[in-house]
Order: C-alpha cells, then structure tokens, then sequence
C-alpha cells in the first residue's frame, strides 16, 4: 500500500498539457445584450462565479464574472443564469451571486447552482403561473420534500426565502417535472440531459517480477460512467478482472511424500463499484482508484499419498476483494492508450490498454 500511495503521488505530479476546450455558445451582458462567440467549458461548480469567453477562434480572451452578466449559454442547450443566494437564517453572510444550471423548465422552472468547496447546490425554483421564485437549499432540519411542494403549489406565502428542505436533488427534479406535464399545454415542458461520458477499459497485463518457471496473467475489463459538467475528476467504475496462474513444470519434491500441491488457480472478479481520481484535461491523464468487490476462486491441486500421484483436485471459493490501481491515459486521436500497475494479493502488474 505504501508503494501505491508513492506511485499515485508520482504519477499526479506528471505535467499535463492542458486542453482548452471552446464550444460555441452566446453571453448575455446586464443590460440585456446577447453576444455570440466561444465559451470554455468546465464543469458547473468552476463556472459558477466566472467563465472565459471570446468572441471568435482568433480573438482575445475575455473573463466575465456575475457582477458583468446575467446569463450564459451552450448550443448544446447548457444554460446559466445569475442567482441571488441569500443568507441562511442564523448566519451572518453576505448575500452573493451564483451563476446556476437551468435543468427544468415549463410551469415550474429549476436551477441549480453548485459549489467548488460545498456537496449540496443551491436550487432556484420559479413559479411561471404567478411570477414567483424561491431558493431553497438542503438540511436535515427542514421541511419534507413532498410538505414542500405542496405548499410551494398552493401556499407559497407560507415558506421563507431561502427555505430549508430536506430532498434529494434528483427526486426534486422527478416531482417537478411530473407536475409540469399536467400543465404542458399552458408552459412548454422541458429538461435538460446532462452530457455523461461513458468509457470502456481494456487491459492486460503481467506480473512486474514474471517467472518462468509459471504462466501468470491477468485481464480486465472497466466501465465508467462520468458526468463531466458536475465533477470531470471523479468516476464511477465497474468491472470484471479475469487472473490466471499455472505451473510450467510440475515437479515434486522428493521430501513431499502426503499433502497437495498447488498447481494452477483462476479467479473471476466481480467489481460492482469503484470510484477513480483522474485529471480531467491534457494528452497525459494521471488516475487512480479503488472498488470493491466478490471472487470466484478455482483451484486445481495435486494430491499425494506416499508420493505417488492419486490425481488433481480441484476446489471453488468465494473471495471478498479489494481493487486498486494507478496509470496514465496517453491520448491516441479519437482513443486514449492506457499504462497501469495494479496491486494485487500476488503481484504488482504492468497493465498496458486502450480506452474507447
């Protein structure tokens, strides 16, 4: 474990080569102005206060913040808006400004304004029939979710601004939307899709000290799932890793008269969930990361009985397992080659394969 912790500290301070990425997408000024131009694209916590913007592919460079627009938009149909965060009740804060993500619209509209250094975002919630807003914000403390709507439907005077709630981001936005297709035909409904970025990891690999004397390998195969406007660096992670070991040569000892001995073992792991750490920019992406798992072990012994050979055994075993790994993804045009040491019971391997 010390020398992963070594190898993933190393590896993290390789430099990168940054890509800036810019997508087309228009900015709208104070005074209501709408510009067309190239925006770079981060996730929405970095783009929440500020955002870099140019006006052609030649043109120079320049930063906006909340204090110099109102809104900001992607043709891909990602959108901002300028937000008011108000202070909590109880706490002593200024009130500040939050560029949010508009994810719903139609009789209800909803943003979302997240954070770099906070979990939760703020959400934002317009009522389009009566031309009221509200920002409510997630505590343990608050109202239910359901006791909420219903009065944010039907007695909005009664909730505070902000309001505390106790919710799930993603069960808001399925109630929500539910209620906006009752009113579709009044208020256009829609939701924004959230751009996930799906991969598919291809590996094999050999032990670092390979023996010839043993044939010793190991493949994988990894699925992750990132949603590159929330948080670009982190991934979930699944998988299936296949590890095979087998004697060349089978020689018994001549002091080895009873007992088994092993002779080859293949094992199965499962991995349903893992989390990986990577950078999120440049031709050379450092990552690492940890799941857990299950294993299906098959052993095949050799048993002996006064040293004659009475036949193989072969056994099965169920393993709980824990998965780790640090590499490097070298981009490859459209793909991405990968180069990776993986830790395990047995060995450290050099696993080398693509991304795609």
């Amino acid at each position: 474990m010390k020398n992963l912790v070594f190898l993933l500290f190393v590896m993290l301070s390789i430099p990168v080569t940054a890509q800036n990425v810019f997508s087309p997408g228009y900015v709208v000024t104070s005074e209501g102005d709408t510009i067309r131009g190239l925006i770079l694209e981060k996730s929405d916590a970095e783009m929440s206060r500020r955002l870099i913007f140019k006006s052609s592919e030649d043109a120079e460079i320049q930063k906006h913040s909340v204090s110099s627009l109102s809104g900001f938009g992607f043709d891909s149909g990602r959108e901002f808006g300028r937000r008011t965060v108000l202070p909590k009740p109880g706490k002593n804060e200024d009130t500040t400004y939050i560029f949010a993500k508009n994810l719903l619209r139609g009789q209800t509209d909803v943003f979302a304004g997240r954070h770099l250094q906070k979990r939760y975002p703020e959400i934002f919630i317009d009522n389009n029939s009566n031309n009221s807003s509200i920002h409510i914000y997630r505590t343990r403390d608050g109202l239910d979710l359901e006791e909420f709507l219903n009065s944010f439907y039907y007695s909005p005077k009664s909730l505070n601004n902000p309001q505390r709630v106790r919710f799930r981001e993603n069960k808001l936005i399925r109630n929500i939307a539910a209620e906006n297709e009752t009113r579709s035909a009044d208020f256009p409904v829609s939701m924004y899709s959230e751009n996930i970025e799906n991969e598919l990891i291809l590996l094999a690999g050999l032990p670092i000290d390979y023996s010839k004397n043993a044939i010793h390998f190991r493949g994988a195969v990894y699925f992750s799932r990132t949603n590159i406007e929330r948080s670009p660096k982190f991934s979930f992670l699944s998988g299936m890793i296949y590890h095979h070991w087998e004697r060349k040569e089978i020689l018994i000892p001549g002091t080895l008269q009873y007992g088994e001995m092993n002779i080859k073992w293949q094992m199965i792991n499962l991995m349903p969930i893992g989390i990986r750490i990577q950078c999120s920019s440049g031709n050379f992406r450092p990552y690492g990361y940890i799941g857990a798992g299950v294993a299906l072990l098959r052993k095949t012994d050799v048993s002996l009985e006064g040293i004659m050979d009475t036949g193989d055994e072969i056994s099965w075993r169920f393993l709980p397992t824990f998965n780790s790994g640090i590499g490097v993804k070298t981009k490859l045009g459209r793909h991405f080659l990968i180069t990776e040491l993986t830790p395990t019971r047995n060995n450290l391997f050099l696993n080398i394969g693509l991304s795609i």
